[in-house]
């Protein structure tokens, strides 16, 4: 089911615990309480429903440079690399 849900995803298909919406501050807000409760490893998808690879490009890069500074780990040595 969940490739169904992914190939033709709508508004009602997920929550704010399962997507993650909004202005890079609200999405570190976000995965900062998911980090507040234990949970070390996310899994992130950008790549879902019919998307051009550029926008999914560029969403990708915007995650790097806005969201993955305010976390710690592996997310550092990729940023030093650039």
């Amino acid at each position: 089911d969940i490739g169904k849900v992914l190939a033709d995803p709508t508004k009602d298909t997920f929550d704010q615990n399962s997507i993650l919406l909004g202005s890079p501050a609200e999405i570190i807000e976000q995965l900062k309480k998911t980090e507040e409760i234990g949970i070390e490893e996310v899994i992130l998808y950008f790549n879902y429903g019919a998307k051009p690879d550029a926008m999914v490009r560029a969403q990708m890069d915007q995650f790097m440079s806005d969201i993955a500074p305010a976390f710690e780990g592996s997310n550092k040595a990729h940023l030093a690399a650039e």
